[in-house]
């Protein structure tokens, strides 16, 4: 009996340690971005938190490198609104036109990167033409945020992850990928339970035509 219980404990071992070596290999994985911006997917989506995230979207889309935004958790949590967006991050007349046609949205339920997930994958439930995407968030964020959305969604999509921010050096590049494995840890079991179930899950965007 002592032998199984030793074998049994040796076994356990084992696969913690594996499964640990499993999640840093894709925790180092997702927190590669994207760099080169010439070749991007046509629709971004855009997870707030600084307001750089929206800077960038909004200068691709300048450009022409962008057709349709969706960003999400645009309210008074992160310092934006959806009253003063407009002067808030100067618009041109390219950016409002295409606010006036719907190809820009700005969504406002999501107050955690688990909703800001849950409420993109409600509008790309809608969007059937889209086969992939470029998600724009935070760049310690981007592993919990890549994952979270990739799970939520109900059919494949290829994400491209891209961020506008640069890596810290050092002791502080240390304690944030730290801070941000064991966050990681917490939102990977999420892909094992339907998306209704999810912590502060919001069904309004997803059971109506709100977001086209």
């Amino acid at each position: 009996m002592r032998k199984v219980s030793i074998a049994l404990m040796l076994a356990s071992a084992v696969l913690l340690v594996i499964s640990t070596a499993a999640l840093v290999r894709e925790f180092s994985i997702r927190s590669q971005v994207f760099s080169d911006v010439t070749v991007l997917p046509t629709t971004a989506v855009v997870f707030t938190g600084q307001n750089d995230r929206i800077e960038l979207v909004l200068q691709l889309f300048d450009q022409g490198r962008l057709d349709r935004i969706f960003i999400s958790g645009v309210n008074g949590g992160v310092g934006i609104s959806v009253k003063n967006f407009d002067t808030q991050f100067q618009l041109s007349l390219n950016v409002r036109d295409a606010f006036e046609a719907g190809h820009i949205i700005l969504a406002t339920d999501a107050n955690t990167t688990i909703e800001n997930a849950l409420e993109a994958a409600c509008w790309l439930d809608k969007q059937s033409n889209v086969r992939e995407i470029v998600l724009i968030a935070g760049r310690y964020q981007m592993p919990r945020a890549s994952w979270a959305l990739e799970s939520a969604l109900s059919r494949p999509i290829s994400v491209l992850r891209l961020s506008p921010e640069t890596p810290s050096t050092g002791d502080k590049q240390l304690r944030s990928n730290m801070r941000e494995l064991v966050r990681f840890g917490v939102t990977v079991p999420l892909a094992l339970i339907p998306r209704h179930l999810w912590p502060g899950a919001r069904q309004r965007g997803c059971e109506t035509d709100v977001w086209r």
